[in-house]
């Protein structure tokens, strides 16, 4: 059974740095569907193949750019969310890929922000990506300095920008989904927010 049109689909970034485990989540959909002849799986690793690092619309360079030298991303996910809940997809990255900021990283929980919009009001028009934890050399006194800005512009125009996997005949767009009722609306436009934020991390058990 291939995506159908207008499906959710999920992508995680999952790494660590400091025993704490990091998941960046982005939404995106697409108007047309994968061919009737695919699966799932066929269609979720299309779409993996479009993003891993190297590829076309790589998600990994741009983000490891932001990273410090302690975070490592050790795989990447694709998952169908509606209208049908697949099974997830995971693409290891191996060995983990470390973080290329020159800076290194003290604080663990010390994030920056991405806030991306739609072309319409309201406050569940907005979706956020913390980035983090930040390398210490770019948040002065919890102000996020210009030139990390600039990195932080370059990951949200690729996150922004169409994908397009072999074999579905259209783009895939970023998109904010509303829980509730069961829509989305494609994000537009983006701000790199100029202060930094905690972040909650859950902390990786043991065999994990």
């Amino acid at each position: 059974m291939a995506i159908a049109a207008n499906a959710l689909v999920q992508i995680q970034l999952i790494g660590s740095c400091f025993g704490q485990r990091i998941i960046l989540t982005h939404w995106l959909s697409s108007l047309v569907a994968f061919p009737a002849i695919n699966t799932y799986t066929d269609d979720l690793n299309a779409v993996l193949d479009q993003l891993a690092m190297g590829a076309a619309d790589d998600y990994v360079t741009p983000y490891l750019a932001l990273m410090p030298q302690q975070y490592a991303i050790f795989a990447m996910t694709a998952q169908a969310i509606t209208p049908v809940r697949s099974v997830k997809v995971t693409r290891a990255i191996n060995p983990p890929a470390s973080g290329t900021h020159a800076s290194p990283a003290t604080v663990a929980n010390d994030a920056a922000v991405l806030t991306f919009r739609t072309d319409l009001g309201g406050r569940n028009q907005v979706s956020n990506r913390h980035i983090g934890p930040v390398p210490d050399s770019v948040s002065d006194q919890g102000l996020i300095i210009p030139a990390y800005r600039l990195l932080m512009g370059t990951f949200a125009t690729r996150l922004l920008s169409p994908v397009a996997p072999v074999g579905l005949g259209g783009n895939m767009d970023a998109v904010v989904p509303h829980v509730k009722t069961g829509t989305k609306n494609v994000l537009k436009t983006f701000v790199a927010q100029d202060t930094s934020r905690v972040m909650r991390r859950r902390t990786v058990r043991v065999g994990e």
